[in-house]
């Protein structure tokens, strides 16, 4: 487990999170607006040549037939696409979830110096100007002293963190997939 890795790629899993819940969002809306048609997200699902199942007699009745017929394909795709990404994120949402938790394990020096090197990948002179900036300590604290504070919040964090990214064997077969 590299903890410092995991906090990198944070940033971009909580992204990820956010951008799928946003689609699901918008799906759901389509679904359950009655004042968005689903004419406009139609997708035709049938080959060419077989024939319809409904009796219509005239053009106008098969088409309406065949919009009825699309509208329920189109339902039940975006249904399944929802249920997809759904699932998709569910893991991501865990892991986003526990390195928010963690960093409510350190004191508010160690949790902004973690969130300024890792989240906002700034360089230690940057971190030192801002740190001073925000938090207004008595005397100047220097770069040396926020990376030793930076290293004991890592430690931290991989106490808290360490269960949750164990490696499983590869020959268990209780969690073989």
């Amino acid at each position: 487990m590299n903890i410092k890795d995991i906090l990198k790629q944070y940033k971009e899993k909580k992204a990820k999170v956010k951008s799928t819940h946003a689609r699901i969002s918008a799906w759901e809306r389509i679904l359950n607006d009655p004042y968005i048609e689903l004419y406009g997200y139609k997708i035709y699902n049938r080959e060419i040549g077989m024939p319809g199942s409904n009796s219509a007699t005239s053009v106008v009745e098969r088409e309406a037939f065949r919009d009825e017929e699309t509208d329920e394909l189109t339902r039940e795709l975006l249904e399944e696409w929802i249920k997809e990404d759904r699932s998709r994120i569910a893991l991501l949402e865990i892991e986003v979830e526990q390195i928010e938790k963690s960093l409510e394990g350190l004191t508010p020096w160690e949790k902004y110096i973690i969130e300024c090197k890792y989240f906002e990948n700034m360089y230690w002179c940057n971190i030192e100007l801002s740190f001073n900036d925000n938090f207004k300590p008595k005397n100047y604290i220097p770069s040396e002293t926020l990376r030793n504070h930076h290293e004991s919040a890592i430690i931290k964090l991989e106490s808290i963190l360490k269960p949750y990214y164990i490696k499983l064997p590869e020959n268990c077969p209780e969690f073989a997939r």
